[in-house]
């Protein structure tokens, strides 16, 4: 079998099996890449050529689990890419989606310029960081600030770690603790992120088969989605300096009720920026 016809084997049965076809069409270029080692060109350019017979049984094996269990091909391969780079995922964590960049798009627009602060560099938190994405990628793409990225469970951290290590993501520190319950009112962050969990309890069960195998705690935000919400956002003028900026990634459902959490006179130039549907995606505000 050539890698033209594995490939339309591969896409063939994800379909049947009901993967949607552009998602069916990314997944077994993404299989057969993994597996063999090629990229998109590559696996086109040697269309005609035979792969390996060990490569071609191993992207069998996971076609297979992938439509027997519906478990993410993430998870399968172990890896998913954001922001342009490759990020190890394991089901400890969540899945790296699109829709984060808009998050990351946004805080860069904003610290454009690096912040002059003193002979310490400006510290930037990412609570709930899970796999690490937001923290690394900020750590990395804004290289003169320190941050530290927070998570309350173990296993996520250690995901986090890795990620920090197999990208060189220096300048960037993990604590274990609930949301900002580790810093006593210390307003000393000029930058807060986080992507918390903003699905509502009430619609957990009728999430797509895929979605059942990632960590149900980073993913149940309470009744209507909103009681994490509540929980990470009471105590953020305490910990974020003067003039300094928060950005939460939200439920497409969730604008109104986070602009009304958000009319305070301790913040300014708050707003929602859209994701690439049109839907909104990201809060921003800024502390007094």
């Amino acid at each position: 079998m050539t890698y033209l016809k594995l490939y339309n084997s591969v896409l063939q049965r994800l379909v049947e099996g009901g993967i949607e076809p552009p998602e069916a069409e990314a997944e077994a270029v993404l299989m057969i890449g993994h597996f063999s080692g090629l990229g998109r060109s590559d696996i086109f350019l040697r269309a005609r050529r035979q792969p390996p017979a060990a490569v071609s049984s191993l992207i069998m094996q996971a076609m297979d689990e992938r439509l027997h269990s519906r478990r993410p091909l993430a998870y399968i391969i172990g890896e998913q890419e954001f922001w342009g780079r490759s990020f190890a995922v394991s089901e400890a964590v969540l899945i790296p989606r699109p829709e984060t960049e808009i998050l990351i798009e946004e805080v860069l627009r904003q610290f454009a310029a690096p912040i002059v602060s003193g002979p310490q560099p400006p510290l930037f938190l990412d609570m709930g960081t899970g796999s690490g994405i937001i923290a690394v990628t900020l750590a990395m793409e804004l290289p003169w600030m320190r941050g530290l990225a927070l998570d309350l469970r173990h296993s996520a951290l250690l995901q986090a770690r890795e990620n920090a290590h197999r990208l060189r993501a220096e300048r960037l520190d993990f604590i274990q603790a609930d949301w900002h319950s580790a810093f006593s009112g210390t307003r000393r962050f000029s930058l807060v992120t986080s992507n918390p969990p903003y699905v509502a309890a009430e619609v957990m069960e009728q999430l797509q088969p895929e979605l059942r195998h990632e960590p149900p705690g980073a993913l149940d935000g309470g009744q209507g989605g909103i009681e994490e919400i509540k929980r990470l956002t009471s105590g953020l003028p305490e910990i974020i300096s003067p003039g300094g900026w928060f950005f939460m990634e939200i439920g497409y459902d969730q604008e109104d009720y986070v602009l009304g959490l958000f009319k305070s006179s301790k913040y300014e130039q708050v707003m929602v920026h859209r994701d690439y549907a049109g839907l909104p995606r990201v809060l921003q505000a800024q502390v007094r």
